[in-house]
């Protein structure tokens, strides 16, 4: 799993640290060029994207076309989004900020 944050450290090893402890591999990036050499490794089955809406819809476009990540399954954490337009952009699920971790487990799952 590929998990785009927008910078807030503590909250993004934190959410990385739970992915963790429920099975997942988890590498984390911040959008621009670091999700680019993330890539360069390793091909994600998902894509969490914990960014604003609008910045959320412009990686996932980016990632779209980055050779591997056609199949990707794309779900975004944001509260600023219409969730229709952003699922039209190809993100699979919508959570807002406030979701639980149980509600984002779920969300993870195929």
């Amino acid at each position: 799993m590929l998990y785009l944050h927008d910078g807030h450290e503590a909250a993004a090893c934190a959410t990385a640290d739970i992915l963790t402890m429920h099975g997942y591999t988890v590498h984390t990036a911040r959008p621009g060029e670091e999700w680019k050499q993330a890539l360069a490794t390793f091909v994600p089955d998902c894509v969490l994207l914990e960014l604003p809406a609008g910045q959320a819809t412009q990686v996932c476009r980016s990632l779209r076309n980055h050779a591997g990540c056609e199949r990707s399954r794309f779900i975004a954490v944001c509260d600023d989004g219409d969730e229709a337009a952003l699922q039209g952009e190809g993100i699979a699920r919508v959570l807002p900020s406030r979701a639980s971790t149980r509600e984002l487990l779920r969300a993870l799952r195929p």
